[in-house]
């Protein structure tokens, strides 16, 4: 029995089930302790929900000082609002995480003029590409270009924005800093001839 007093001339008095109230308790932490996981073990039935909210158009923004939700794509990953915090938080790039392990790969050789399949190198930082030439005549134009949307539009790597000239066979490289979701290299023209090829090898990594 549990007295409630309400004011000092009032009193309610009400019956509480201890045994119903520790049976609630158990059942409440068994659920908590059951929706508690263990690092590389199955998922349970039931896990917990971390505040998160899937968002396929930008949030508003709150208030400086406001309690918000991590926003994730409609897969759960997080996205990105900019990795330049003066951006537009409409910048919502999704995080990838890299691998450990750098990335490498040779593209089949270029006999004529064109460009490699492209390759996905979302969360890498540092890129190299080596370009062996062989049967030039008086010179070949090359460039690595890169995308950071997904691929759907390319720009010239090269600092300057210049495309490079090579007169000899030899095997050259070409190097960038800076986040991309895509690389490629590509044959822009030959001179004084049509026997020049050219084969690139890329890797990226961190």
């Amino acid at each position: 029995m549990v007295t409630i007093r309400n004011y000092p001339s009032d009193t309610i008095d009400v019956e509480v089930d201890v045994a119903d109230v520790v049976t609630a308790v158990e059942a409440t932490t068994t659920a908590i302790q059951d929706s508690q996981g263990t690092h590389d073990s199955a998922a349970p039935v039931k896990i917990t929900v971390v505040g998160s909210v899937a968002e396929t158009t930008t949030p508003a923004a709150v208030a400086d000082g406001d309690a918000v939700r991590i926003w994730t794509d409609e897969y759960g990953r997080p996205v990105n609002p900019s990795f330049n915090q003066s951006d537009s938080a409409d910048d919502n790039t999704i995080i990838n995480f890299p691998s450990a392990a750098p990335m490498q790969e040779t593209k089949t050789t270029l006999t004529a003029a064109g460009v490699t399949d492209a390759i996905g190198v979302s969360g890498k930082v540092y890129h190299a590409i080596s370009y062996t030439i062989a049967f030039i005549d008086t010179n070949v134009v090359v460039r690595a270009e890169g995308s950071i949307n997904d691929g759907a539009t390319y720009f010239n790597l090269s600092a300057a924005g210049v495309d490079t000239t090579k007169t000899v066979n030899d095997t050259f490289p070409m190097t960038y800093i800076g986040k991309l979701s895509h690389i490629r290299f590509r044959f822009v023209s030959e001179t004084g001839g049509t026997y020049a090829t050219i084969t690139p090898s890329f890797m990226s990594g961190n």
